[in-house]
Parts: C-alpha cells; sequence; structure tokens
C-alpha cells in the first residue's frame, strides 16, 4: 500500500503541474504607436496610426489627439485609421486598448491654414469675392499697374480655378461684391485715380452673364463695404474725394435702392463687413485720424447701429473677413502694427475677440480677397490661395 502511494503522489503532482501550466492566460501586451501619417492634417482628415498590440473591434481601441477623444473607422491589431477630431490641437496621439495605453514620441500637427492651388489670375489687390453654392468668385481689382475686370470662379472639389466671362461693367479696384441666393453682385470702385462709379451689376453663374441692375443709391465711391442679410444687400461709408458713411439697402427682388441709417462709427473707407444670423458687422477702416478698430452691429429689425467690443487686434483697413458657423473672421490689412498675418474670432454670443491661427502665407498683407464656403474659410492675398479650417 505504501508503494502504491508513493507511485501516486507524484503522478498527481506531475498531472497538477500540467493543468495548472494549461490553464495559464499570456497578459495583455500594452499598445505600441510606431507612426502616424500624415504627421500633420486638418481637422476632419484621415490619420493612420501604426503599431502594434491594437484591437481588431474599432470600439475597442480609444483614439485621442492630444486629449480629443477622435473616432476609429477602420481597425487592425497594427493598424488604425481614425479621423482628426473636431476641436483636437497640435499635440501628442494616444491609443488606449483594455486600459493598457501608449502616446507617440512625437506630436501630431492640426493644421488650421492649407494651401491651395495659387489664384489663377494675375495677382492683385483690393478684388472683390464672393460665393455661391460651393463655388468662389473673384474679380476686378488692381495689379499693381493696371485695374482689372476679369473674373474667375474657384471650385472647392477639384481646386481648380476657371476663367468665367468678364465683369460687366469697366476694369476697376475697391469695388463691392456679395452674393445674394444664387446670383452674384458687384458695384461702386474706382476707374482711375479719381474716377469714382455706382454702376452695379448681376452675375449669373448659370448662364456665365452680367445684367447691370439700377445705379447705387448713394454717390459713386470706392472702398465701401457691404454684406447680405437674407434676400437683401447693404452697402455703405466708402470715399469720393471725402470719406463716407452712408448705408444702402439693396433689394433683388424690386431692384431698389433704400437710404437706411447712417454707419454710427465715424466715416471711412477700406472697412471690413460681415453678417451673421439678421444682424450685419462693420469695422476696422481709414477715418480722418488714421486706421481704426472700433467695431459696430447693425440690426435690420431697428435700423440701428450699436458699437460692440473693439476688433481684437491692432488697427487697420483693407483686411479681409468672412463667416463660419455663426462666428465672424477679421485679419490681414495694413495699419499701425504694418501688415500683419494675424487672425480673430468675433463670437456675438458673448461679444468677444478670440486671435487664432495666424495666416498660413508668407506675408501678411492688405487688399487680399475672401469668401467663405460651408465650414471653411478662402483668402487670396495676391495670388497666394489659402483655407481656413476653424
Amino acid at each position: 500500500m505504501r508503494t502504491i502511494y508513493s507511485f501516486f503522489v507524484p503522478l498527481l503532482l506531475v498531472l497538477g503541474a500540467c493543468k495548472k501550466k494549461g490553464n495559464d492566460t499570456p497578459a495583455p501586451q500594452p499598445p505600441t504607436i510606431t507612426s502616424f501619417n500624415p504627421t500633420s492634417a486638418e481637422i476632419g482628415a484621415t490619420v493612420t496610426i501604426s503599431g502594434k498590440n491594437f484591437s481588431a473591434t474599432t470600439t475597442d481601441n480609444v483614439v485621442q489627439f492630444n486629449g480629443v477623444d477622435a473616432t476609429v473607422t477602420k481597425a487592425t491589431a497594427t493598424d488604425l485609421t481614425v479621423t482628426v477630431p473636431q476641436g483636437a490641437t497640435t499635440g501628442p496621439i494616444t491609443v488606449s486598448v483594455g486600459g493598457l495605453n501608449a502616446t507617440s514620441t512625437s506630436s501630431f500637427t492640426v493644421l488650421k491654414w492649407i494651401k491651395k492651388a495659387d489664384f489663377a489670375g494675375d495677382g492683385r489687390n483690393d478684388a472683390v469675392s464672393f460665393a455661391i453654392g460651393n463655388k468662389g468668385y473673384i474679380g476686378t481689382g488692381n495689379d499693381n499697374v493696371n485695374n482689372r475686370k476679369d473674373f474667375w470662379e474657384y471650385d472647392v472639389a477639384t481646386n481648380v480655378w476657371t476663367q468665367k466671362a468678364d465683369f460687366g461693367g469697366t476694369a476697376r479696384t475697391q469695388a463691392v461684391g456679395f452674393a445674394i441666393g444664387s446670383k452674384g453682385y458687384i458695384g461702386t470702385g474706382r476707374e482711375g485715380a479719381t474716377n469714382y462709379t455706382k454702376d452695379f451689376w448681376e452675375y449669373d453663374p448659370a448662364t456665365n452673364t452680367w445684367t447691370q441692375k439700377a445705379d447705387f443709391g448713394g454717390v459713386a465711391r470706392n472702398g465701401a463695404v457691404g454684406f447680405v442679410i437674407g434676400n437683401k444687400g447693404y452697402l455703405g461709408t466708402g470715399f469720393d474725394g471725402t470719406r463716407k458713411k452712408d448705408f444702402w439697402e439693396y433689394d433683388p427682388a424690386t431692384n431698389t435702392w433704400t437710404q437706411k441709417t447712417d454707419f454710427g462709427g465715424t466715416a471711412r473707407l477700406n472697412a471690413m463687413g460681415f453678417s451673421i444670423g439678421n444682424k450685419g458687422y462693420v469695422g476696422t477702416g481709414t477715418s480722418n485720424t488714421g486706421s481704426q478698430k472700433d467695431f459696430w452691429e447693425y440690426d435690420v429689425a431697428s435700423n440701428t447701429w450699436t458699437q460692440k467690443t473693439d476688433f481684437g487686434g491692432a488697427d487697420r483697413s483693407r483686411a479681409v473677413s468672412f463667416t463660419i458657423n455663426n462666428k465672424g473672421y477679421i485679419g490681414l490689412g495694413s495699419g499701425s502694427a504694418g501688415s500683419p498675418k494675424d487672425f480673430w474670432e468675433y463670437d456675438p454670443t458673448t461679444n468677444a475677440w478670440t486671435q487664432k491661427a495666424d495666416f498660413g502665407g508668407n506675408t501678411g498683407g492688405s487688399g487680399g480677397a475672401s469668401f467663405s464656403i460651408g465650414t471653411r474659410g478662402y483668402v487670396v492675398a495676391n495670388k497666394d490661395f489659402w483655407v481656413y479650417v476653424p
């Protein structure tokens, strides 16, 4: 009996050891990030993160761009396809799988300004610009020798410029342009040194034709400012030998101009304007005392102007502006700070300015052209063309 017991004890120990060894589960290994491509991109872009120990189930991978959660659209054990999230800023990428984390050794750069195809016309300043649907339009201006009347269309989808029918009026600079519905409008401006204009033209992109409309209701001028609220356009300020502050409303349905309450600030030229909802905004520009930074809101319903918080940057004129997602943007131009590259965002709900990323071009400058399409703003400085992603 003692012999049998002595035989089975080692056998049981061996079997127990084998059973214990067979039940061992390898400890999960933490993920590792070896690279990501591209290393810089805009919000909404697709990025591939390469490494190991990722999960093949997309929802098991938690990816963050500098602390902001991203959406994983495709996953394998070695690669993750993700979308740069709204609100992301430049910084490291982290991946978490089952509570185990990995952080990239280098930072991913979130691009706010992206270079696009150069403006296809000759370089120029003080052109007009507007957007209709998913197309942007730029024309007129001065090429440092002559005033221009050529007119160009930019296709966002193809990143291609196409020349369209020349502007219907004479060649000019410092005119005003805006779009109402499916039509574009250009008027006022200066033909020569002192030959101010007040003719007003409508562009139909469907037929690529210009039609002359009722002359602007005020005196001829250049350097005015315009914006659109609803189905009406607004145009005012400017210069005809003296600085102006009168403001006018254009109704395309009746082809008529109606004078409204004068601009609330001092008379000026080369101010910038935009609209947000049912309010118009005008600021900066040059008055009799020099470049300005005051900022004003126009209420269509009450036909009144209210001064708001001054523009956040230095005083300036001949800046560019556009509207995205109920925020207004102003940048570039020239003034007491020279020709800055800074860009600023205005939030009407808080009446506050926030500095954003500087313009992406090599230099700042004045007399640029701008428009917005969807959630992007577009700026041409001479020929240099960039898109801003908020």
